[in-house]
């Protein structure tokens, strides 16, 4: 038993942020350290890895980004890199498609649900090809939450795609797609 319980232990890997790292060169000693260890499955970027001097130059930033992957990836190529980029107000950088919020497609369903169902996975597909092209393996999106009206995280952004399961659900497998 108590082996089974530190085999697992053992197998846990973790995601990790590199806050305030813009670029290859801002990875310090530690940096590669942390980065070479085998508990670490992937790295999640934000908008605070992209250097402020270059939001209104999208295609310097994309460089960027696309630079500080490579470099990330030539310290440890098993790592998964990742950002959670959905869309409305949830995105982390300018110079990639931004689709609209989960909701707007869920509006669009309930008046037409094969134009929501295109457009949903039109959207998730622009976002793809740029989040290919970077270098990013994963991004954390839909947001598969049910909507809340009052929920101040789901519900104020818009996060989610109805407060209809079904909906939820079509909508869910059209960005997939």
């Amino acid at each position: 038993m108590v082996s089974s319980i530190n085999s697992k232990i053992n197998a846990r890997k973790i995601w990790i942020s590199l806050p305030n790292v813009t670029s290859g060169a801002g990875l310090s000693d530690n940096h590669i350290k942390l980065l070479k260890r085998p508990e670490i499955i992937g790295v999640i970027l934000f908008s605070d890895n992209l250097n402020n001097s270059l939001i209104n130059k999208p295609k310097e930033a994309f460089l960027s980004i696309k630079s500080l992957i490579k470099s990330i990836k030539g310290i440890n190529s098993n790592l998964i890199l990742s950002i959670d980029h959905e869309g409305g107000l949830i995105y982390r950088f300018s110079c990639i498609f931004r689709p609209p919020a989960a909701k707007f497609f869920g509006n669009i369903y309930k008046k037409d649900k094969k134009s929501a169902l295109n457009q949903c996975e039109r959207a998730s597909y622009l976002a793809g090809l740029d989040l290919k092209k970077l270098g990013i393996d994963v991004c954390f999106s839909p947001v598969c939450d049910i909507h809340e009206s009052d929920s101040q995280v789901i519900g104020a952004k818009l996060r989610a795609f109805s407060d209809n399961i079904s909906i939820i659900c079509d909508l869910s497998i059209a960005w997939l797609e």
